[in-house]
């Protein structure tokens, strides 16, 4: 076997591997899925159910076909967190964000049930990414889709403080607190600041 040959063999055994990596990465584990909403599992077995998938698109509507990568991009946001390198933590933030523009660039519905929650956590990634812009971006869509989410207020709030922002932190957890009075989580983090400037 001439030296060129061998060398093309090798390379060919390198990208295979990378490809099947990059795969094997991708694939979301029984674990990882029991900790996902139940949509996505009934998604992921759609051909081996078709009853179950069948309840999820009537509550999800006509979305649910592309809500597998909804599902992808939590799971990588919460791979992010638990990623034990700067570069792991970037690869999985950046398939977070890839996978949620997919929903946002294939919207059926405009007024999807779960846009809300889509936006916020697509604001999450970028926030963990350092793209505060975005996440801004992100978490204000979230909230003039859904004005009383508590979840998106907490979550805009979060990263002002983490700018170092008490003010604008403490403005969205009051206009928050405005649109769902009732808010514990709004309301721990409001009496959490009570002695911030």
């Amino acid at each position: 076997m001439s030296r060129s040959l061998k060398l093309t063999l090798i390379l060919l055994c390198i990208i295979s591997g990378y490809s099947s990596l990059a795969f094997a990465n991708y694939a979301i584990t029984k674990e990882e899925m029991r900790l996902l909403p139940p949509y996505c599992k009934a998604r992921s077995e759609m051909s081996e159910h078709p009853q179950t998938a069948a309840r999820w698109k009537s509550i999800l509507g006509q979305d649910f076909i592309n809500v597998h990568h909804y599902c992808q991009g939590l799971n990588f946001i919460k791979r992010a967190y638990s990623s034990l390198n700067t570069n792991a933590r970037n690869y999985n933030l950046q398939n977070a964000i890839n996978n949620f523009n997919y929903m946002f660039s294939h919207l059926i519905n405009k007024k999807f049930v779960i846009l809300p929650e889509i936006y916020l956590n697509v604001g999450k990634a970028y926030s963990l990414e350092g793209d505060s812009k975005n996440a801004i971006l992100s978490f204000s869509k979230s909230i003039s889709i859904k004005r009383n989410y508590a979840l998106a207020y907490a979550a805009m709030s979060d990263l002002y403080s983490d700018l170092g922002d008490k003010k604008r932190a403490k403005l969205y957890l009051k206009k928050g607190l405005a649109a769902s009075p009732h808010s514990r989580i709004l309301q721990r983090r409001l009496n959490g600041m009570k002695n911030d400037k």
